[in-house]
């Protein structure tokens, strides 16, 4: 393990006769300790294939119930628990839970690290200066795609503080805007919470990839009464300086101006950290300072209160207490700030007012002088289009998963078509995929089946040609039909396992060298019919790997290396598309087309993978049959010499 060399030995053999002899034997023994202690940490982490790994860069390990921005990263890493592989590094505070889906790095270096996973999909950093700390994750991953997630504008939010956070200088402002800005330009995608930072910071940056990811809310039942008790709530974390003003300027200003219309109004302040200054504000009659609240306690809390006051004096970025607010049916005063990137219309969905006119909004509110009922209502359907957790899904996962069109081509077996598609639409976890079937001349009521299909659901669409056309150029019709789609070329007579589609997406992408990707196929009766596939190039012959065996041995799992994978089922990235081409039409109408195009691909730079997480049970034979003497299969004979011609060696 390298704990004792000989370059350690003769620092200890020093140590031992200068210092504390007994003290240097415990320094030892706690080094051997925490060696031994990593190295069996760094054992335990599973890299195993199934989806896409992703690595995202912490401060620290977020805390759900401390801040918006903790609570909004919890809910992201729910909500992408089913579609990838999530790893957490930090060099910061890990005590706190994640959920179960998700491997919290052991403590190790970043050199360590790449040591044992050399290759991630996506780096994500959350905040600009978690990517300046810790950027060598782009030197060890250079291939990786980089994301920040900006969280909020740091420079914006710095520079409305100026003048009420003691210390902090328009000279600090501008110094942060050139760092963050910087950050942002060395990477390939940034992250902000609302439209209204994208539009600022591509003001900036105008070439940059900006896309929002915005704070997470479920939209609770509307309350059926209003509260009798006047009680207003300000929630926030006080380690979020724009906090502490407001709650001050609230309960100093705002509130006793409110207790002069409602003397039994009460003002509740609560949030995690408070300050000595928020602490004292308690001393205030009819003022209440909580501190920490657990989610259910703050929940009972919302259930309370009449009004939601939110005096902001600076910040960016969408605000979580007042989503969370209006998600718990609690209507909002709040300025434009408190405003910004959720556009609430005053006197509609809340009230928008600045900080001198809430307390007039805020009794008139307490008079009953508003419908607060339809003011949620409307809130939370305008809310739910930024932030209930369908809505920021769908928008996160398009940054991660590119469109994949599954091609299929078809004659005349329509029973094996049916059974096929079902098998896609029950079993695919894939976010965004669309199936286009070209139908080769049927007869056998195949496009009348499909046009139904297509009436009901929105991803299916067909091509239907008066000629049988059979296989290569069906499927390079479909390639190009797809655009910028990735491709997946599945054959009508297979069947595929739970889960493939994103088994196939994860092997393709699990290296940068990686340009075709291929499923463990299977016989109807479970027996391996091929785990990638070989060819010899000086005969033409290939050899499907295992065929036959036993589908769970050793040999077969994993994701590994293969000369060329079947075409009934083949994924190809659209970056190899653009490498290589379409496929070679010399072996129209079939065969050898699949092993031609994944030895054009390794002579053009990239490999092609077999993934056993991947499974797709295979009729073989069904459509094409098995004498090469007759029908399609004599094709076998006639293109395996084209093939030899363009890649055969002498023997």
């Amino acid at each position: 393990m390298g704990i004792i060399n000989q370059r350690n030995y003769r620092k200890f053999l020093k140590a031992f006769r200068t210092e504390n002899p007994f003290e240097v034997l415990i320094n030892v023994f706690k080094r051997i300790s925490r060696t031994l202690f990593k190295s069996y940490q760094r054992e335990r982490i599973s890299f195993n294939g199934a989806l896409p790994a992703v690595l995202w860069i912490l401060p620290n390990v977020p805390q759900k119930d401390k801040s918006s921005g903790e609570r909004r990263l919890h809910y992201i890493f729910e909500l992408l628990a089913p579609y990838i592989d999530l790893y957490i590094f930090t060099e910061g505070e890990r005590k706190t839970a994640l959920p179960s889906s998700v491997v919290l790095i052991p403590e190790m270096s970043p050199d360590q690290l790449q040591a044992q996973q050399p290759y991630f999909q996506y780096l994500i950093f959350s905040w600009f200066t978690t990517y300046e700390d810790l950027k060598i994750f782009r030197t060890l991953y250079p291939h990786s795609t980089t994301i920040i997630d900006s969280v909020d504008l740091h420079w914006i939010r710095e520079t409305r503080a100026v003048g009420s956070l003691k210390g902090l200088t328009h000279h600090d402002a501008a110094d942060t805007k050139r760092r963050e800005l910087q950050a942002y330009r060395e990477v390939d995608q940034i992250w902000v919470v609302t439209d209204h930072d994208r539009k600022t910071l591509k003001k900036e940056l105008s070439q940059s990839d900006i896309q929002v990811i915005s704070n997470v809310h479920a939209m609770n039942a509307l309350r059926q009464n209003f509260p009798k008790d006047k009680k207003m709530l300000f929630v926030g974390s006080f380690r979020h300086y724009p906090n502490i003003k407001a709650a001050e300027y609230l309960a100093q200003i705002i509130f006793p101006e409110i207790l002069s219309a409602h003397p039994n109004a009460q003002l509740i302040i609560a949030g995690a950290h408070p300050p000595a200054a928020i602490q004292s504000l308690g001393e205030t009659p009819q003022v209440f300072v909580t501190g920490y609240l657990s989610d259910e306690s703050l929940w009972q809390l919302y259930q309370e209160v009449s009004v939601t006051i939110v005096p902001l004096f600076a910040g960016s970025g969408i605000k979580g207490k007042i989503c969370e607010a209006i998600a718990h049916g609690v209507p909002v005063i709040t300025n434009d700030i408190g405003n910004e990137g959720i556009n609430l219309i005053h006197q509609k969905e809340a009230l928008i007012i600045p900080n001198e006119k809430m307390a007039e909004e805020a009794i008139a509110l307490l008079n009953g002088d508003y419908n607060t009922s339809k003011m949620i209502r409307l809130a939370q359907d305008k809310l739910a289009q930024l932030v209930a957790p369908h809505a920021v899904k769908k928008h996160l996962l398009q940054q991660l998963f590119p469109t994949v069109t599954i091609g299929i081509v078809t004659h005349n077996r329509l029973d094996l078509l049916k059974v096929c598609i079902d098998s896609i639409l029950q079993n695919t976890r894939y976010p965004f995929y669309q199936i286009h079937i070209y139908s080769n001349a049927c007869s056998d009521g195949t496009p009348e089946y499909l046009r139904a299909l297509a009436a009901q659901e929105k991803r299916i669409e067909f091509t239907e040609s008066k000629s049988n056309e059979v296989f290569v150029r069906p499927n390079n019709w479909m390639i190009q039909q797809a655009g910028e789609n990735e491709m997946v070329l599945l054959n009508n007579d297979t069947t595929v396992a739970e889960g493939w589609l994103l088994a196939l997406y994860a092997a393709a992408y699990s290296s940068p060298d990686y340009g075709i990707a291929g499923a463990k196929i299977l016989y109807p009766d479970g027996t391996l019919q091929e785990f990638g596939a070989e060819m010899k190039l000086t005969t033409g012959i290939g050899f499907n790997r295992g065929k036959g065996e036993n589908a769970s041995a050793e040999e077969y799992k994993g994701i590994r290396p293969t000369g060329y994978v079947s075409g009934c089922a083949m994924y190809l990235k659209r970056s190899t598309i653009h490498r290589v081409g379409l496929l070679d039409e010399q072996f129209h109408p079939c065969y050898f087309e699949d092993a031609d195009y994944c030895y054009t691909a390794r002579n053009k730079g990239l490999l092609t993978v077999v993934t056993a997480h991947a499974i797709v049970y295979h009729h073989e034979g069904a459509t094409s049959g098995q004498d090469e003497s007759s029908g399609m299969k004599q094709y076998q004979a006639i293109n395996r010499e084209k093939f030899i011609a363009k890649h055969g060696v002498k023997s």
